[in-house]
């Protein structure tokens, strides 16, 4: 096996997949290279292909009309995108930006529909792939409408945090973060200047540390 099917082999979507597959897959896909801070999809514009994250961070925003852009999700190793558009043959609907430098692996469309014409175990796997996305939006949806910044604050640190210590990657600065939840950087570092006054966790520069986890649980609730 090729280094890419070493890969595809720890990737939870590829994993289930049968060798053949995967050997099948590495002849038709190709692998791109990306500096910080380019674009790799735009909105509006034909994915035509579903990239995979070999290694490296994305962001994938929608700006308005004031030029707020609004994160709706962070690409990391493993992660793929470009499956529904190339797949209901649309438009993206977010423009995807590297925020390091990142190594994509991209197999295009036209060998997804092979796959899902030849492999009945492919096309059942992709199915529940495409409902738990489907799934995870929806979430995503009623989070940004329904609950509160405080809400959506505490339970992205709890999400990100592990053994109560959330590190910040290089890249997450306070308008990135802000930009995730649906807020803006001032009323972000308030609520966090709240959270610290509350004992709730400490801030200190890349890092969070969680003081009180039943509290920032409750902040979920709020």
């Amino acid at each position: 096996m090729t280094r890419i099917s070493h890969i595809l082999q720890k990737i939870p979507f590829f994993n289930q997949l049968d060798d053949d597959t995967l050997d099948f897959i590495d002849h038709q896909a190709i692998t791109r290279l990306y500096s910080a801070g380019e674009v790799v999809a735009w909105e509006n514009e034909d994915a035509n292909g579903v990239s995979i994250v070999i290694s490296g961070w994305l962001k994938g925003i929608q700006a308005t009309q004031t030029r707020r852009e609004q994160v709706l999700r962070t690409f990391g190793p493993g992660d793929t995108f470009g499956m529904i558009t190339t797949l209901s043959h649309t438009p993206n609907h977010i423009r995807i930006t590297t925020l390091e430098d990142c190594e994509l692996y991209k197999i295009p469309g036209n060998v997804m529909i092979i796959l899902i014409d030849q492999n009945p175990s492919f096309s059942s796997h992709l199915i529940n792939y495409l409902a738990q996305n489907l799934s995870m939006m929806i979430n995503l949806v009623e989070d940004l409408s329904l609950k509160s910044v405080v809400s959506r604050l505490a339970k992205f640190i709890l999400a990100r945090s592990e053994n109560n210590i959330y590190l910040r990657k290089k890249w997450e600065t306070q308008d990135l973060i802000a930009a995730q939840i649906g807020t803006v950087p001032d009323v972000l570092s308030r609520i966090m200047r709240i959270f610290e006054e509350e004992h709730i966790i400490l801030f200190d520069r890349q890092q969070i540390t969680i003081l009180d986890r039943q509290a920032l649980l409750k902040k979920v609730e709020s």
